[in-house]
């Protein structure tokens, strides 16, 4: 096998020396996946991209899917129409048709119009909104960050009205006037727009300041229910823009410390605010202090967004990538937040072995939930733990490039370090006490750098083999030929050969595993996709079925215990997916 021009040499299993022909071609198997529950929210780095529906349900975005999440109910329906990072999200005035934008690569802008019942089928888009209904503006992030106004109703993806250049530095955020159905408000870094839309053109009115200090960022926008346009800025200033002008009537100084980032305005007309301190505010029409103030915990992040729930509730999306609810009166409840680095359970289910980024692993009782014990052996995170089949050794694979070994007694209780061994990514067991671990030496350190783009480096990749007793390397890998792996997570061997295609290096498939109970076979690769071959899978460009949700690498995927379910990891795009498997055929 060659990866990149590189031979890897992989030894047949002796049972198969004689029949194996590695241009056969193999079938895809009798199973489908159909996407069931995302767990994740994108607040890091979007904006106003939570609401509330008529159906009861909050909509919101992570990856390349739309998320309607009936909190009471416990259910979620999916919008699958994007194939990257979905950056923004408007919601219509007639409350069923949504639009969102995704990043478009290259040199491509991609939008969707979509009516809640049923889904279907209009830019990478910064931020977009609606008129009265007709016409939908949106701003994308060229380096013109080009404006344009759609007929979203026209054709089967839109009629684009005209176009014109926004502003020289970025753009936040963009809104039809609710009253004004011409006017259109844009803001950004160092700057506040006013545009009316007439006969196919669009003027424009910047704000003036005066003398008050103009802002480096104007972080968010609102309208009162006179029309007049509300604005949160980088100093923490609130400031009120009378309608149909570019100047400020009044301003509240200091209203938060440090970026505002979101303004709402209840119907009543009274005004809540979220900022990067932390803190939620509201303010009444005057834009004077109610008293009423909830704090957002650190660990949740800031209120990246805050929005009407039902009833008095409050919907909240953070920048730690959490959606909560709560009142005033009431304590804040994570409705989807975020979750722990890596789990493994025992052998009979009683115990469960938790590893958190902070590099400290504990373990506690499945059932109960009481802690057992704590461990730390690094400050960087834990990114895989795995019991031995027979229970009796714990490994926990590291960021900081080390397998720590522990010998496991007192019924998973009791741990005990035998030793360490460096570098890995996947870790798999074997029946007869060996394990193996795959890397790629140099993207390891590419991601320890936080690189963004790794260029032409050379990427090499290993598989190594050990014993788990001695916790040491076996350098003759053709004396594993025909040992027989209780799990099969690492990409690289002679059962996965057919999961790498055409023109991949060792870098492009992240993670892989067969299920438990069938010879199924799940890979996660660098383009977001996953896909099901027939195991084992050792023919080349063997057939597969394939399914999309995440936007980026996903990193990791897992069938659960029974085999219904497949779990998948992202990695930049932050989701968690939980995939419902469809036996289509018998594949026992």
């Amino acid at each position: 096998m060659y990866l990149r021009g590189r031979p890897l040499n992989y030894y047949i299993p002796s049972d198969m020396r004689e029949s194996y022909q590695p241009q056969k071609p193999s079938s895809a198997p009798g199973a489908k996946l159909k996407l069931e529950w995302v767990y994740g929210y994108r607040g890091r780095d979007c904006r106003n991209n939570v609401h509330l529906l008529p159906t009861g349900e909050i909509v919101y975005f992570v990856a390349s899917v739309v998320v309607l999440y009936n909190v009471e109910e416990q259910s979620q329906r999916h919008y699958l129409g994007h194939t990257d990072d979905i950056k923004c999200l408007a919601v219509h005035p007639n409350r069923m048709t949504i639009a969102t934008g995704q990043a478009g690569g290259h040199d491509r802008k991609d939008g969707r119009s979509w009516r809640l019942n049923p889904p279907a089928d209009p830019y990478s888009v910064e931020a977009e909104e609606w008129d009265g209904g007709g016409l939908l503006v949106a701003v994308d992030e060229a380096p013109d960050h080009n404006m344009s106004v759609w007929d979203w109703s026209k054709g089967e993806r839109g009629f684009k009205l005209m176009e014109t250049k926004c502003a020289a530095d970025q753009v936040l955020s963009v809104e039809f006037s609710p009253l004004d159905r011409n006017t259109i408000i844009t803001c950004g870094k160092n700057q506040i727009a006013f545009w009316v839309y007439e006969n196919g053109m669009l003027a424009k009115r910047v704000g003036i300041f005066e003398n008050r200090e103009r802002p480096k960022y104007v972080t968010a926008i609102s309208f009162t229910d006179n029309g007049n346009v509300i604005s949160g800025d980088s100093n923490g200033n609130l400031l009120v823009w009378q309608r149909g002008g570019n100047r400020v009537e009044r301003s509240v100084r200091g209203a938060h410390d440090g970026s505002i980032f979101s303004i709402f305005v209840q119907k009543d007309g009274t005004v809540i605010t979220g900022g990067k301190d932390g803190r939620i505010l509201e303010w009444g029409r005057d834009l004077r202090k109610t008293g009423k103030e909830m704090m957002v915990p650190e660990h949740f992040g800031a209120p990246r967004v805050v929005t009407s729930g039902k009833g008095t509730r409050l919907v909240i999306g953070t920048t730690k990538n959490c959606v909560l609810g709560g009142t005033f009166s009431l304590p804040l409840q994570p409705l989807m937040q975020d979750h722990v680095q890596a789990a493994s359970f025992s052998k009979n289910g009683e115990i469960v072995v938790v590893a958190m980024v902070t590099g400290r692993w504990v373990v506690m009782d499945a059932e109960t939930r009481e802690m057992y014990s704590q461990h730390q052996d690094t400050n960087e995170p834990i990114q895989v733990v795995q019991f031995s089949p027979n229970g009796k050794f714990l490994a926990l694979g590291s960021r900081d490039n080390n397998i720590y070994v522990y010998q496991v007694s007192e019924g998973c209780r009791k741990y005990s370090r035998i030793g360490r061994c460096q570098l890995l990514l996947h870790l798999s067991y074997s029946l007869y006490g060996y394990f193996s671990f795959y890397l790629h030496a140099c993207i390891l350190k590419a991601r320890m750098r936080r690189l963004k783009y790794y260029g032409n480096t050379s990427f090499v990749s290993y598989f190594f083999v050990g014993n788990v007793n001695l916790c040491r390397q076996v350098v003759q890998p053709s004396q594993m030929r025909d040992v027989e792996w209780a799990t099969n997570f690492c990409p690289l061997s002679f059962t996965t050969l057919g999961i790498w295609g055409d023109g991949m290096d060792g870098t492009d498939i992240n993670s892989c595993a067969k299920a438990n109970n069938y010879d199924i076979l799940a890979s996660g690769d660098d383009f977001g996709k996953i896909k099901l071959f027939a195991f084992p899978s050792s023919q080349i460009k063997a057939r597969h079925n394939e399914s999309a949700g995440h936007s980026s690498h996903v990193t990791c995927v897992r069938f659960l215990h029974n085999d219904t379910r497949l779990i998948s990891v992202g990695g930049r795009d932050t989701a968690i997916l939980q995939w419902m498997v469809t036996m289509t055929t018998t594949t026992r």
